[in-house]
């Protein structure tokens, strides 16, 4: 059935984006029954996705890049980034950002790209900034980066998916994995604010299914606040340390955070 819809579809970007989305099925259900990712699956993920990014060069060659859809641009960066040709997926994303700015898939397979290449502070750092923006973006399966890979690991496995998403940026920062961080503007700070002022009515609000992921927010928000505050304004820092107390999930050294000035880069 799966092959016959394979070989239905037309040769070039379609064929490309339908064993793609074949592929994502099979690994999604890999990820979910906890199976290794054995030689066997290395072997799938080479055929099937070297297969699809074939067919995405076919599309390329006939129509350039122009004639690929956002959407078929993310693909094949996917496609390339299993199988190990991380520069090429970094240029690809490069050009698909001119079209999609915002897209916060772009900026994890970004991070990822990074860490690949050498470049592993700036993975870091683009990988704290996509968990600020969007957790909920986040792809497990692509990730094989430090210290991701390894906070993933050693997080309780009890947690749902969508809680492990909004936990794991708090678990990095807990564990100083992020020692870095992003040169936020002035305007950007003060947008942090406002958040974290609509977390806390939020929480005062919502019902306590929502709290975990309320209160990681907002230790996400407030420690980045905190590390831009170093420089800038020491007592504001002091201000908010005391509110990261209210709301922090797991015991985070705040005796690590009042001493030690992080890295502004």
């Amino acid at each position: 059935n799966r092959i016959e819809l394979i070989f239905n579809s037309k040769e070039g970007k379609e064929r490309a984006s339908r064993l793609v989305q074949l592929f994502d099925e099979f690994e999604k259900e890999i990820f979910k029954r906890g199976f290794a990712k054995n030689s066997f699956f290395l072997l799938v993920t080479e055929c099937v996705l070297g297969e699809a990014s074939a067919q995405f060069r076919k599309a390329y060659q006939k129509e350039g890049m122009i004639g690929l859809e956002p959407v078929h641009q993310i693909q094949l960066a996917r496609c390339l980034m299993k199988t190990g040709d991380y520069k090429n997926a970094k240029e690809i994303m490069e050009y698909s950002k001119s079209f999609q700015k915002y897209n916060n898939e772009i900026r994890y397979f970004e991070a990822e790209c990074f860490y690949h290449l050498g470049d592993e502070k700036q993975s870091r750092i683009l990988y704290r900034d996509a968990l600020l923006n969007d957790p909920s973006a986040i792809r497990f399966e692509m990730i094989n980066s430090s210290p991701l890979n390894f906070a993933m690991k050693s997080i309780d496995s009890s947690l749902s998916e969508n809680d492990l998403k909004e936990y794991l940026p708090v678990y990095c920062l807990e564990n100083n994995l992020f020692p870095e961080v992003k040169i936020y503007s002035d305007a950007e700070g003060q947008k942090f604010l406002q958040e974290i002022q609509r977390l806390e009515e939020n929480l005062n609000s919502k019902s306590e299914k929502y709290s975990f992921k309320v209160k990681c927010r907002l230790t996400q928000l407030l420690v980045t606040l905190i590390d831009i505050s170093f420089r800038k304004n020491p007592e504001f820092k002091d201000e908010l340390i005391v509110k990261l107390e209210k709301y922090i999930i797991k015991v985070l050294s705040i005796n690590a955070i009042r001493n030690k000035e992080r890295i502004n880069k």
